[in-house]
């Protein structure tokens, strides 16, 4: 299959490393990169063994692209608005378009915009971050989950999830797409709203008592109201989140990096979005709505360095 990679950043650039290393047929688009990985290539730096590409398809626009029978897009929500005007000139040859997105709520986004689009979803495990334009550190873990979302693309996820795994990206397939989004949310809502707010790393915060018992609470906050929204989380998930984390190397997330970096935070399909759907049934998200004021405050202090 040929792949597309929409976004070549920490995660969309990982994905599309490792699947090009492996054999496959990717081609990339990049905005910011595009020139310094036309002319270098891509770098990763993993302890999976480091890869360098030095010359890759890349593309500054979209309707340059070939046509593709896989999408991967891996941009930020932030700029989710004109994600249907990327996409359309991609979509002629019917692809399945498959969202790695941080938040819940993306792909009804985007099926509203593109009713016609096959569309599936998934989240990223992995400790990854881009250290410089065209070079990409993975620190730890390195997989996907994958549920399909438009009806019938589940069959189609088969082999892009067979592909990833022989590209060593262990990917799993799950029935519902609601369940990932929650499961994600349970690190995705303390971790990296947290990391904003009290200017720290995942370690600053696991070894402050005070910071992690807030996360804590958050965390267990997700999961009920996950089960609101009729997502069943067993009640251990968050201690194996919790597990998990400590295990990792000290890591900056996302957020923290887009916010020292002064680029516009995920905060309404990560944040407001789950707490609206926890709301419309019947559960307040008291805590995961007071950090969502604190990182609105952040984000808007931090704009005039934009």
């Amino acid at each position: 299959m040929r792949y597309g990679v929409i976004g070549t950043g920490a995660v969309g650039g990982y994905l599309g490393i490792k699947l090009m290393h492996a054999g496959y047929d990717v081609h990339f688009l990049a905005r910011s990169d595009f020139a310094v990985i036309k002319e270098k290539g891509l770098m990763l730096y993993s302890v999976r063994g480091d890869v360098y590409l030095p010359e890759v398809p890349v593309y500054s626009s979209s309707s340059a692209m070939p046509p593709c029978d896989v999408l991967l897009v891996c941009t930020k929500t932030t700029a989710n608005a004109q994600l249907p005007s990327v996409l359309a000139p991609l979509l002629a040859s019917h692809p399945l378009v498959i969202m790695i997105q941080n938040g819940i709520g993306m792909e009804e986004d985007l099926a509203g915009a593109l009713p016609h689009a096959k569309i599936a979803g998934g989240a990223a495990y992995i400790a990854v971050t881009k250290t410089a334009p065209a070079c990409i550190r993975h620190l730890d873990i390195g997989k996907l989950s994958l549920a399909p979302f438009s009806e019938n693309t589940g069959h189609e996820l088969i082999p892009v999830a067979d592909e990833l795994t022989k590209a060593d990206v262990k990917t799993t397939l799950l029935p519902r797409l609601d369940e990932i989004r929650w499961r994600k949310l349970v690190w995705n809502i303390p971790f990296n709203g947290l990391s904003v707010v009290l200017n720290t790393t995942t370690e600053g915060i696991l070894r402050n008592e005070k910071w992690r018992s807030r996360a804590w609470t958050l965390m267990q906050e997700v999961v009920e109201a996950a089960r609101a929204c009729g997502t069943a989380i067993e009640k251990e998930y968050a201690g194996k989140m919790m597990e998990m984390t400590q295990k990792m190397p000290s890591y900056a997330t996302s957020m923290k990096d887009d916010y020292d970096n002064h680029r516009p935070l995920e905060i309404e399909y990560m944040y407001q979005r789950p707490a609206s759907f926890a709301r419309r049934a019947g559960f307040i998200m008291h805590e995961t709505e007071v950090l969502t004021r604190e990182l609105l405050e952040a984000d808007r202090l931090n704009r005039k360095y934009r």
